[in-house]
């Protein structure tokens, strides 16, 4: 099975799958991710080789094969295992070759840090306020260690989902599909007024917008909140850290963990 084969057959796996399902496949990265996955694979399984000779035993000692080489994680294993399972499950699915269950290896997920007081100090400090860039990111920042709401639910935040006078966040867009009212603290109520008062806008507008006004992609998020951070000579970054961050305030400040996992939306229904 050539590379171009394994191509056209994802390829036609992407087909089936938006008529299958009559949705439009909007993830491109989704589908680079598989090709790398099989690159990565073909390095160990001979291309030349006909497909229906993958067996779970080929698979087992792949992952083997990969923990030999002494440069991957945990994670990063199960990535290619991922990649080359939707792969492989498809083939099946096609009698290329014999059905087997492929299953991710158990991975120790490492612990995140979170910020020092030291570095809550300096992000924290209230930027140059004719800089646009900077005083949404610091509104960002409060708003991650105010609530500890996932990146996609801030992401999608429009100006009208802040009320604030009946001190409220509307989450309409969160990880279990469900919609929740949560309390807007004073402070960030504070925060929010004060970035709002130079971002202007109307209610159905993303709250959180790039200079020009459009919703932000979630990596760009991170990239200005990363870039945002080393001006002010923290090092610490990343979404997660945040919220790790406010979930160990909320306990300290003698919150139970479950009204934690409960507020910032953690949970699993």
């Amino acid at each position: 099975m050539t590379w171009a084969v394994r191509i056209y057959l994802y390829k036609k796996y992407l087909t089936d799958l938006s008529e299958k399902k009559n949705v439009q496949i909007s993830h491109p990265i989704q589908f680079y991710t598989i090709i790398v996955a099989l690159n990565h694979f073909g390095k160990f399984y001979d291309v030349t080789n006909p497909c229906s000779g993958i067996i779970l035993d080929t698979v087992l000692d792949y992952i083997s094969w990969l923990k030999g080489l002494g440069t991957n994680s945990d994670i990063s294993i199960n990535t290619n295992l991922r990649g080359i399972r939707v792969f492989l499950y498809y083939a099946m699915e096609k009698d290329y070759l014999q059905p087997f269950k492929i299953k991710l290896i158990k991975a120790v997920k490492p612990i995140i840090p979170i910020y020092t007081d030291e570095e809550l100090v300096k992000s924290l400090r209230k930027p140059n306020m004719k800089n646009f860039a900077e005083l949404r990111t610091w509104a960002m920042i409060n708003h991650f260690l105010a609530t500890g709401n996932r990146l996609e639910t801030i992401s999608k935040l429009t100006i009208d989902d802040i009320n604030f006078e009946n001190r409220e966040i509307a989450l309409l867009n969160t990880k279990n599909k469900r919609q929740y009212y949560i309390p807007l603290s004073q402070d960030l109520s504070q925060v929010l007024a004060e970035y709002l008062s130079y971002r202007k806008g109307n209610k159905e507008d993303i709250l959180f917008c790039d200079a020009y006004g459009r919703p932000m992609k979630k990596r760009a998020i991170q990239q200005c909140i990363q870039d945002y951070n080393r001006t002010r000579g923290v090092n610490t970054s990343g979404v997660h850290r945040l919220r790790h961050t406010f979930a160990k305030l909320w306990i300290l400040n003698g919150r139970r963990y479950i009204c934690v996992t409960i507020y910032s939306r953690t949970f699993k229904p």
